[in-house]
This record gives C-alpha cells, sequence and structure tokens, in this order.
C-alpha cells in the first residue's frame, strides 16, 4: 500500500528516538547504531553512498557517514523507496513544524528535546494537513533564510571554497546542462532554502534532485586533487563537511530552476541538555 507522505530522520551515532510514528522512519549509515526503536542501516544495502566515492577509498562506515550525513538517506530513496508519494529528509534535531498558519514567518524554534516534543512534531494526524496543502502548493519546505551576500558568496566565503564552487558549476552543467543559463540565480539572488528536502516533495522531483546532485558529486570526487580540505571560520582545523552544505544550495536552486510552487514552515531546532549530550553530527 502506498503511504501519502513520510519523513525520513537521519541519525548519526547515539540518537534516542522513542517515537514510533507511522509518519516517520528512521535511517543511520552506520551498523548497530543505538537509536531505541528499529532503524533502516543503509550501509547494508548494496547500492549506498560509497557508490559516489573515488576507488579505492577504505573510509570507515563512520567516516563515510560523517561525510554524507543526509545525503546518505537521500540516496538510499532514490534507488530503493516506492511506496510513498512524498518525501522529506531531515537530521537528528530539526523538524518542520506541520500544521503552521502561512502568516508565521518564523524561521526557526529552540525547543528542548524530549520524547513528548518529537511525538509532536511527528504525529500521524499531521498527514490529512500535509494532504490538504499539496493539493495547492508543489512543495512544502523550510522557511527561507535571507543574507547580505549572494548564495554563491555565502557557500564561497566562509569556507574559503572558491575551487569547489567552480567545480559545482561545471559539473553541474556537464550533468545538467538544461540549467546552465539560470546559474546566474546563484549570483542574483540573497535568500533560499538552508535546510535541504526537510519538509515534503513529490517522490519523483525528489529523485531528480538527488539523481542530479550525486552525480554531480561522484564527479567532483573523481576531479578535485583534495576534496576533504576547506576552510572552516568556526573550527581551528579543516572541515570536510562542504558536500551537505553545498547540497543545500542546490536544492534551493532546484526549486528555482523547476518553477515550484513553495508552502513554507518554520523549524524545530531541539536542544539537548547538557548533562546528557549525546554527541550528533
Amino acid at each position: 500500500m502506498t503511504q501519502f507522505a513520510r519523513l525520513y530522520v537521519h541519525a548519526y551515532k547515539q540518537f534516542i528516538f522513542n517515537d514510533s510514528s507511522s509518519l516517520v522512519a528512521l535511517t543511520g549509515y552506520e551498523p548497530n547504531l543505538a537509536l531505541g526503536r528499529e532503524y533502516i542501516c543503509l550501509e547494508n544495502f548494496e547500492f549506498n553512498v560509497r557508490d559516489l566515492l573515488p576507488c579505492p577509498t577504505n573510509f570507515s562506515s563512520e567516516r563515510v557517514g560523517y561525510l554524507f550525513q543526509t545525503i546518505a538517506t537521500e540516496y538510499w530513496i532514490l534507488n530503493y523507496v516506492t511506496d510513498v508519494k512524498y518525501v522529506g529528509v531531515t537530521g537528528y534535531r530539526r523538524y518542520p513544524i506541520f500544521k503552521n498558519p502561512k502568516n508565521d514567518l518564523t524561521f526557526e524554534y529552540k525547543l528542548s528535546s524530549s520524547d513528548n516534543v518529537i511525538k509532536e512534531l511527528t504525529d500521524p494526524s499531521h498527514l490529512s494537513w500535509i494532504e490538504e496543502v499539496l493539493s495547492v502548493y508543489d512543495v512544502i519546505i523550510p522557511r527561507k533564510l535571507h543574507f547580505k551576500n549572494s548564495i554563491a558568496e555565502e557557500f564561497v566565503r566562509p569556507h574559503d571554497a572558491y575551487g569547489i564552487w567552480q567545480m559545482f558549476l561545471n559539473c553541474l552543467a556537464e550533468i545538467a546542462p538544461e540549467y546552465k543559463l539560470k546559474f546566474k540565480w546563484f549570483d542574483f539572488s540573497y535568500s533560499g532554502n538552508f535546510c535541504g528536502p526537510m519538509g515534503m516533495n513529490p517522490l519523483g522531483l525528489f529523485k531528480e534532485y538527488v539523481d542530479i546532485y550525486t552525480r554531480v558529486i561522484r564527479l567532483m570526487l573523481q576531479r578535485l586533487e583534495n576534496p576533504w580540505e576547506i576552510k572552516n571560520p568556526h573550527q581551528d582545523a579543516l572541515s570536510d563537511r562542504w558536500i551537505g552544505w553545498l547540497s543545500e544550495r542546490f536544492y534551493a536552486f532546484f526549486i528555482f530552476a523547476n518553477n515550484l510552487s513553495v508552502y513554507e514552515v518554520p523549524i524545530a531546532f531541539l536542544e539537548e541538555a547538557k548533562k546528557k549530550r549525546l554527541g550528533f553530527f
């Protein structure tokens, strides 16, 4: 039986998720994660994001899971999911707030993490609201953020990643040349969605987005001389999380380039109690 909508929650390391909501499917890349309930272990499948790495690469499961994070779940959906009409993907502590009035312009609510809060955010009763909204709009997305700099500058300047950005544009032009004439959007737009496909997206459209992006990443990893080292102003060391940051920029562009109508919702950011810090990504 085909379900109308499903939110995939991607866990990294330990994450106790006691909710058994039918709206949610729990995923993780590594085996033997202590999550409090059954989850889909992505590394156990023939097709997983390790396919995108240049060979030979002897990265551990933990390393692969860290590098790709929610992209691992998106790639798995691309290859295996057929039993749902709409999908969303989020990480361990950010959730779209469904059943939210359109005049609520808040971007993010910070909430203390608890079983009750997670149950409220993922309550199956949201499905009727989701279905009603998607009868009018193409996608449900987290509310857009507005910046002082363009989308391109917001990626390049903080991370000192001009080479990676140019490689992204070159590879995207090869993989999806139909988008090339719209690349100026990255320079002209000062607002965009920076939480990726967290809301709800038609499965076919979602797979198109993931297929293009993962093929671009595979090509970039083959060509970049040192793909895991870009600067991050918030760390003293080098950072290698650009695959996720870049995907958020591409998702916003994908929405624009395909002229999709959007319903924006705030997100909930779950803050962990300091005494019970769980060490997520």
